[in-house]
């Protein structure tokens, strides 16, 4: 799917996305997004 700015996603590489976020940058995901949404998000891709 295109965003907004232009960047083509597919649901394979959101997925990939979420994966790193959860290994790398869980705090910094969750403060960004809320922790409901964050955590909505992880279960919802699986993670």
């Amino acid at each position: 799917r295109a965003e907004r700015v232009g960047i083509m996603t597919t649901p394979a590489g959101t997925a990939r996305y979420l994966a790193l976020m959860k290994k790398s940058y869980p705090a910094e995901g969750e403060a960004i997004l809320g922790p409901d949404v964050y955590k909505e998000l992880m279960n919802k891709a699986g993670l």
